[in-house]
């Protein structure tokens, strides 16, 4: 039973989709640090530190370190857009480096018409973490979709020009599965509008999820579902806290306005371990149990 286990996990961990994923969470950290220790720096529990962030320069570094979060985390969907996609391309037989440029971009405009509004309308709202599943699912259909086209797309559709080089040539053959792809993308938000009342994919599924919440009519069976889900959603890569937040706000501040005993706070409190705390505890686990020298060194890393 442990090697069939095993095997499921390694062919899961191995498959295109979940690889992909993987490698570009793994890329995004240096930016994701970067953002967070400004963060951490900006809030931290010294009064001398504050005192000197607010005074010094009227403020000036506070603002500089606002400005370095702003430009990281907030835009950390764009980011993981971008390295999953480029991880994803490179699954594909095509190995023309131009090709997967072209792919990463798709993806980037996929995104944006995933969000944008009737006329154009963007929010930067959508590039931080609450744009994260979508960015996710943008990264993987559309390169699969692009390439697909590209494939399929017949020979006299395309661009030869007598003197024109690889760029020239790959960017024209370009121009109708980009197209196609975008609209598409288009296509769906638009459809998602008009027939679900939804800004995006991301309310679709809040809203699918806060439907499913209210229809279990036990606050226990809520709470336990919460935890399960959010914890499954990390098992898949995705921020079960940022995906999940609608539902906590809503269903658990009912729960709170008639006296119940589970909400987002009790959840917060005695539920859900917070990032920083569990990676304290997994830190002095691997410093004082662990013999293992990577693993020392890991996190003597960390």
């Amino acid at each position: 039973m442990y090697s069939k286990i095993m095997a499921l996990t390694y062919g899961i961990e191995n498959h295109p989709v979940f690889s992909s994923i993987k490698k570009g969470f793994m890329l995004t950290i240096p930016v994701i640090i970067t953002g967070t220790v400004t963060l951490l720096i900006v809030n931290f529990p010294v009064a001398g530190l504050q005192n000197f962030l607010t005074e010094f320069g009227g403020g000036f570094i506070r603002q500089l370190l606002l400005f370095v979060y702003g430009s990281t985390v907030n835009f950390m969907s764009g980011y993981l857009l971008l390295s999953v996609s480029y991880y994803y391309s490179a699954t594909f037989p095509e190995k023309n480096p131009l090709l997967r440029m072209l792919a990463m971009i798709t993806a980037l405009a996929s995104f944006l018409a995933s969000f944008g509004g009737p006329f154009g309308t963007l929010t930067l709202d959508s590039f931080g973490p609450v744009g994260v599943f979508t960015a996710l699912v943008c990264a993987i259909c559309a390169p699969r979709f692009f390439f697909f086209l590209s494939r399929w797309q017949p020979g006299r559709h395309r661009a030869y020009a007598p003197g024109s080089d690889l760029h020239y040539r790959s960017s024209m053959a370009s121009i109708l599965p980009v197209f196609i792809c975008v609209f598409c993308f288009s296509m769906a938000n638009l459809a998602l509008r008009l027939f679900f009342q939804v800004g995006n994919f991301n309310e679709l599924i809040s809203n699918a999820l806060i439907g499913m919440f209210r229809s279990v009519h036990n606050e226990l069976a809520n709470g336990l579902l919460f935890t399960l889900m959010l914890n499954l959603l990390w098992v898949f890569g995705i921020h079960g806290g940022n995906a999940l937040d609608p539902v906590a706000k809503i269903i658990f501040a009912e729960q709170a306005g008639g006296n119940g005993l589970i909400t987002k706070s009790f959840l917060d409190n005695f539920t859900v371990p917070g990032g920083c705390g569990a990676t304290v505890c997994l830190l002095l686990a691997l410093l004082l149990a662990d013999r293992s020298r990577s693993n020392r060194e890991l996190a003597l890393s960390a």
